[in-house]
């Protein structure tokens, strides 16, 4: 975990120290990009803490709808899905876009987001865009940051 200092709007946010990395299960993925990246975080402003995601997805063009969520096949239900990072009140995201095709996007996760995702043994992103449908997957002891997250928040 890591914590950071958004000196322009004073808020701290603690996050991963890397983005969990999900891979596409169709090769070569959509604009050939293989990966797509998942990460909670939590905002600080004097002492009020909100809780969020950030995704980062590749896609051929503009996504026809937004991505879905799912731990251990059930869909995680989120806050509204946004591009901007202003509904976390931050200037910018928690990290840098992946790649120039990747598209971010931001959303509030309360407690029973938090703890489905911390228990989850499969996690899967799916996205669709002009080329297709997109599953990309992180199964196993690789979400053990997940929980760690959960438990230190």
């Amino acid at each position: 975990m890591q914590q950071q200092l958004d000196e322009r709007t004073g808020i701290t946010v603690t996050r991963l120290a890397k983005p969990l990395e999900l891979t596409v299960t169709a090769s070569p993925g959509p604009a050939n990009d293989p990966f797509a990246y998942l990460s909670p975080f939590q905002t600080n402003r004097m002492g009020e803490r909100a809780d969020f995601l950030w995704l980062a997805v590749p896609a051929n063009g503009a996504l026809l709808a937004d991505p879905v969520i799912r731990a251990d096949g059930e869909i995680v239900t989120v806050g509204e899905l946004s591009n901007s990072p202003t509904i976390t009140q931050l200037e910018f995201g928690p990290y840098q876009t992946p790649a120039p095709w990747s598209r971010q996007f931001f959303a509030n996760a309360d407690d029973a987001v938090m703890q489905q995702l911390a228990k989850a043994r499969r996690v899967e992103i799916m996205t669709r865009d002009a080329s297709g449908e997109w599953t990309f997957v992180l199964e196993g002891d690789a979400l053990r940051a997940l929980a760690k997250y959960a438990e230190t928040r």
